[in-house]
């Protein structure tokens, strides 16, 4: 029996298996290169996967892809992270409101429940 024309002469992988995948070709006692998380995370950001329905799949290629552009990025295995952002406070009250002066809400009874708890 032939194999079906329909048929990708690839596999396709989880996120869990192709973790597995990567991590097991590294030398024993090495750190763990990629878990599913990471690799779900790089999917969300735009790494080149593919996907099966709603699910996440990675072919070998794909994977070695991802691996070059860890590399390429820096430590391995780690995406690039943002500089955290500063914060600036400020003494300032004129200086926090930078559209000009705002007028303050003054708190007035409403009509509503006036009669409520008469």
């Amino acid at each position: 029996m032939s194999a079906l024309p329909d048929v990708p002469p690839y596999r396709c992988y989880s996120s869990e298996v192709a973790a597995e995948r990567i991590n097991g070709a590294l030398p024993p006692g090495s750190t763990r290169l990629a878990t599913k998380s990471l690799l779900d995370a790089a999917a969300r950001s735009g790494a080149w996967h593919t996907r099966l329905g709603r699910s996440i799949a990675w072919t070998d290629e794909q994977l070695g892809e991802l691996i070059k552009s860890w590399q390429v990025n820096g430590e391995a295995g780690a995406e690039a992270k943002a500089s955290p952002a500063t914060k600036t406070t400020t003494s300032d009250p004129a200086a926090a409101m930078p559209y000009g002066n705002i007028r303050k809400l003054k708190s007035r009874p409403g009509s509503r429940y006036a009669n409520a708890h008469a």
